[in-house]
């Protein structure tokens, strides 16, 4: 059993760009192609724009947390590969899908804000994104970059802004919870 918590914050855009935005050393990750993304997807690097300038057009940035937090039956237990999966797979994908719901919902309500949200986007589903092919986003109304994509470390948006640690999978064992962050920049 999953459970869902949720932890918001609001900073100028500044402050946020000074504690937590770490452009070449993301890029440095992208680069090395931890997610399968780099260079195959619109909402992630490399971009033709910098990413701090693009920030900075945006005055405030409200951040939104989303723990997915395990059952104590499944917390520190070391789990098969197929149980790991199916529950991590869980979590994330619920998480990520109240993560963009809500902040979807809120750039729609509150005009000239743009929404970030959590990881590479979905919005082609199975099919591949048309970068990889090099054709325009099919999506481009509806595309958003993340934290992470604009050059953010999302630990540190966690651990300095929420108040929590960002905690990991490791050697099979089940965290207490995984996280999902996004935000809502704002005018």
């Amino acid at each position: 059993m999953i459970s869902f918590e949720k932890k918001y914050a609001e900073y100028p855009m500044e402050e946020f760009i000074d504690k937590v935005m770490s452009v070449q050393e993301v890029l440095g990750y992208c680069k090395e192609n931890y997610c399968g993304h780099f260079g195959k997807c619109w909402s992630c690097p490399p971009y033709d724009f910098d990413t701090i300038e693009y920030m900075k057009q945006y005055s405030r940035i409200k951040v939104l947390g989303i723990k997915a937090c395990f059952s104590e039956e499944d917390k520190g237990r070391t789990l098969t590969k197929e149980e790991l999966g199916k529950l991590t797979m869980e979590a994330m994908m619920g998480a990520r899908g109240q993560l963009d719901e809500e902040l979807r919902a809120e750039e729609e309500k509150t005009p000239g804000s743009e929404a970030l949200l959590g990881g590479a986007c979905t919005l082609c589903g199975r099919q591949p994104c048309a970068k990889a092919t090099g054709e325009e986003c099919r999506h481009k109304d509806k595309m958003r970059y993340s934290i992470e994509s604009l050059g953010g470390l999302t630990n540190k948006v966690t651990e300095e802004m929420l108040g929590y640690e960002m905690l990991w999978i490791k050697d099979g064992i089940l965290p207490d919870y995984l996280t999902s962050v996004g935000a809502l920049m704002i005018k």
